[in-house]
């Protein structure tokens, strides 16, 4: 029998709460506690920004990443990305024009210009599609750092996705480093 007080390190203010109940081992399986980063972790937050010209440009983020990390002084743990806008996602891709040219085309298969989307007849912005394409790639991106540096693939590049209709959008990408 597994002492539920005990596994989970429950001072004796808390004890009253539980009583003397004692858990069946077997039934103990959603009962891990979770686990919480030692006091003092270092954690290093920045804001990347950039501004796209138009619809479907594709940034690459990877340099300003590389250099936050260094600034952050971190050697091993994780980068964190998260874009600040629906209309934009992140994403990892090689930086090389045939490929960026076939993530646009595949995209607009997805969801292409002329559809009809309920957003647009709300709004009337003409962005609906933008909204669908973003929320299909995602705003957020976590790579692993080793020894300061970015465990990406040789031909992995981290990249900005401008996927509104309107030209010339500033976007902010907050940048979290984490770990030892």
């Amino acid at each position: 029998m597994l002492d539920f007080r005990r596994f989970m390190g429950l001072s004796p203010p808390f004890l009253s709460l539980f009583g003397s109940r004692r858990i069946p081992a077997e039934r103990n399986v959603f009962l891990v506690p979770p686990v919480i980063p030692e006091y003092g972790d270092p954690v290093f937050r920045t804001v990347l920004t950039c501004t796209s010209s138009k619809e479907g440009d594709i940034i690459d983020l990877t340099p300003r990443v590389e250099k936050a990390i260094a600034e952050s002084g971190i050697r091993t743990g994780l980068v964190q990305l998260f874009v600040q806008h629906s209309t934009a996602a992140l994403t990892t891709i090689e930086f090389e024009p045939g490929v960026l040219s076939d993530l646009k085309r595949a995209l607009s298969v997805l969801a292409p210009d002329d559809a009809d989307y309920a957003h647009n007849t709300r709004w009337g912005d003409g962005n609906g599609r933008s909204h669908v394409k973003a929320a299909l790639v995602g705003p957020s991106l976590t790579v692993p750092v080793e020894n300061g540096k970015l465990l990406c693939g040789t031909w992995q590049q981290i990249v900005l996705l401008e996927l509104d209709v309107n030209a010339g959008r500033r976007r902010s990408v907050i940048c979290t480093v984490d770990g030892a």
